[in-house]
């Protein structure tokens, strides 16, 4: 699998090429198409209508990513590596992304008998920004019979809500709590000078974040995080 240069540069494999009918021996372009979706890139040798970028191929098979595009699947060159997949003679890439078991269904693709809505029943998930593992999921949400609506208002960070009429309100409820606790982790307030740490926010404002949360585990494990080892002020570091 291609690694992206320091410079953002990818040397794009030889089977890739064969299929994009790359001539080595000609400049040429190559059109690229960014699907929000799937976070993925598709990629033409023939242009294609509203590209999110072109770029032109060396002779020896590298290309510059654009930083639109690095941006876009959150690139960082000289650490990221890059893989190609071949579907039906088309191409796309997609950023590699560290591949873990599902900690809600523990690996098994099923949560109390019902199939497992955050791995899609896999039971593996590939460890990337909440935003888009959400993106994944409203993708195919529809074929899960959920609906999913997401908000953001005083508090500044987003508001899950899941509803379906395929799953009891319990495990819908486990299903939501598991992102809603990763927004809450990603967009609540953190110290400047310890990022690793939350801000103490006032009773009332915990109250409003806690209420987030549907499952008494959940709103335990973040009353934790404000109030606990989590937080700037917690006492192990006084």
């Amino acid at each position: 699998m291609p690694k992206i240069t320091s410079q953002g540069q990818i040397t794009i494999p030889s089977d890739v090429q064969k299929i994009l009918n790359i001539d080595s021996h000609n400049s040429q372009d190559l059109y690229f198409k960014f699907e929000e979706a799937r976070r993925i890139v598709w990629i033409s040798s023939t242009q294609v209508s509203y590209p999110t970028a072109i770029v032109s191929i060396s002779s020896k098979g590298q290309i510059t990513i654009p930083k639109k595009i690095r941006e876009l699947l959150r690139l960082t060159p000289g650490i990221d590596n890059i893989l190609f997949h071949i579907v039906e003679n088309n191409v796309y890439f997609e950023k590699e992304l560290e591949v873990v078991p599902c900690q809600i269904c523990q690996g098994e693709g099923k949560f109390k008998e019902h199939p497992c809505l955050v791995c899609r029943s896999s039971g593996s998930i590939k460890r990337e920004a909440v935003m888009d593992e959400l993106s994944r999921l409203l993708f195919v949400a529809r074929k899960y019979q959920v609906s999913i609506q997401i908000k953001t208002e005083s508090l500044n960070i987003p508001e899950a809500k899941f509803f379906s009429s395929n799953y009891p309100s319990d495990v819908l409820d486990v299903f939501q709590d598991y992102y809603q606790m990763r927004l809450i982790e990603n967009f609540a307030p953190k110290s400047l000078q310890q990022p690793d740490k939350f801000m103490h926010p006032t009773d009332i404002v915990l109250e409003e974040i806690l209420s987030l949360l549907k499952t008494n585990k959940a709103k335990e494990i973040v009353q934790r995080w404000f109030r606990g080892e989590g937080n700037v002020f917690s006492l192990s570091n006084t």
